[in-house]
């Protein structure tokens, strides 16, 4: 086999939605799978465009952003390795519902939606699998209206910061960099700038959140759990 064939396989092995397939399924989907590298800060497609490829994480952060009508970002997710997005549309086709940026240099692989709905049609684990992914989002975006209907701002500042620790964490008690500005928290969160910053600050007091080069640096994410 050759050695790119092996390190395709290896990087397929890791993606939740193919945990199912054997291997001379993988090497099946090798051909129609192409991977592309994307710079930190650079679009991956934009709303409002064909949408006319799903993506898949190897590594790296996505943010996904939907502009409202007058103008206003919104952050609706961070995707990070393993994450398959767009999340609605694929399916009945149409323009991407939002933009995509890369929040750090990002592997991604690219599957066209005519081949990635074939794949579902042809393999039931497949679609199950999907539907476990899909499930899990519809939990996420569930815990964030919660978040915005009950809990105060600390509160929902806590929760994004431990969930995105969680994501970007290297094992238990490690101190974790959130690569995110205050503009993209306040959107995340629902708040304005001048809120979260001083969110922020209650936060650094207590020696949850440090500022550093990187963005934020969160010593002990599992602390902020006690704001929750």
């Amino acid at each position: 086999m050759a050695d790119n064939t092996r390190a395709a396989l290896e990087a397929l092995r890791k993606l939740p939605l193919f945990a199912l397939f054997s291997d001379e399924d993988l090497k099946r989907l090798i051909p129609i799978l192409h991977e592309r590298r994307v710079d930190r800060g650079q679009v991956i497609f934009s709303q409002g465009g064909e949408l006319d490829t799903v993506y898949l994480i190897f590594s790296g952060r996505v943010k996904v952003v939907m502009v409202t009508e007058d103008g206003l970002e919104q952050v609706m997710n961070i995707l990070s390795a393993g994450d398959i997005f767009p999340h609605v549309g694929f399916l009945e086709g149409g323009s991407y519902p939002a933009t995509s940026l890369a929040l750090e240099d990002t592997r991604l692989a690219c599957l066209r939606r005519s081949d990635f709905l074939a794949l579902v049609r042809q393999h039931g684990d497949l679609a199950v699998q999907l539907l476990v992914m899909l499930g899990d989002t519809i939990r996420a975006l569930q815990d964030r209206i919660r978040d915005l209907s009950l809990r105060s701002l600390q509160g929902r500042l806590a929760a994004a910061l431990w969930r995105l620790a969680k994501q970007a964490s290297t094992g238990p008690g490690k101190p974790v960099t959130i690569g995110l500005t205050h503009q993209e928290l306040s959107s995340l969160v629902g708040a304005s700038r001048e809120s979260v910053s001083r969110a922020l600050s209650i936060l650094r007091r207590e020696g949850l959140v440090e500022t550093g080069a990187g963005g934020l640096r969160l010593p002990d994410p599992d602390r902020l759990l006690d704001h929750l």
